[in-house]
């Protein structure tokens, strides 16, 4: 089974606020047991509150993928956006 992060609402165009796609999109594979998901190439704006959850047994492929944090993080940008068992 294939996700597409866009399906859930991310633009990946580095303008618009990508972070509750990413929730959805994680929900999603959460829910249909998704072992791989795939993030296509964009600039996506991770600018919410809310941190993403990824799960145990999920890989994550982001090939091409940019992830930005607004300024406003400043030292926090090194902190973990997604979070989950065995999330390297």
């Amino acid at each position: 089974m294939t996700l597409d992060v866009r399906a859930f609402g991310a633009k990946g165009d580095g303008v618009t606020d990508d972070t509750d796609a990413f929730v959805k999109f994680f929900e999603a594979a959460r829910a249909r047991k998704c072992r791989k998901v795939t993030i296509d190439a964009g600039v996506y704006l991770l600018a919410g509150e809310k941190s993403v959850p990824v799960y145990s047994d999920c890989l994550v492929v982001a090939e091409g993928a940019e992830f930005r944090f607004p300024e406003r993080l400043g030292d926090n940008h090194r902190r973990v956006m997604f979070y989950g068992e065995d999330v390297y």
